[in-house]
């Protein structure tokens, strides 16, 4: 099938990542709940025990919006380089610092292989939406001062 095939990765890979747990719409500059990246064979099976040199593969994993790379504005404090250990990262600490409306509407996570890159397929996921948390906040505010006024 012509449409998988891609000049940018010249041979085969026969692993990919896979993203679990993904919230894909969340508000901003609140602790984004944790997801895992996961590394598998292509065919969705676990990755072979004989393989040692997949149990510390480095990652970089960015932000992008509809144009480019946004790691550094979002993510203020995120190391974008990464090592998924024993094909298994978690991520928990993240905080959007921005709305995904101002960036086109969406954010994509990207991720790639730096170890072994020719041999991962590059991941990007669902689209993420990061909205104000204005309407969180009158909620909490308002149901608050009913209960204090009766």
């Amino acid at each position: 099938e012509p449409e998988e095939q891609t000049s940018i990765l010249p041979c085969d890979p026969w692993l990919k990542f896979e993203i679990s747990n993904l919230v894909t719409r969340h508000f901003v500059k609140e602790r984004f709940p944790p997801f895992s990246i996961v590394l598998l064979q292509r065919n969705g099976l676990p990755v072979p025990q004989s393989s040692p040199a997949l149990n510390f593969l480095k990652v970089q994993i960015s932000i992008k919006n509809r144009w480019t790379d946004v790691t550094s504005e979002i993510l203020p404090y995120w190391q974008p380089t990464q090592t998924i250990v024993n094909q298994h990262l978690t991520i928990s600490n993240w905080v959007f610092q921005d709305l995904s409306s101002v960036h086109g509407g969406y954010f994509i996570i990207d991720v790639r292989a730096i170890d072994m890159e020719k041999e991962v397929m590059p991941l990007q996921s669902q689209k993420i939406t990061i909205v104000s948390s204005k309407a969180h906040d009158k909620s909490k505010r308002f149901s608050r001062t009913d209960s204090e006024q009766s």
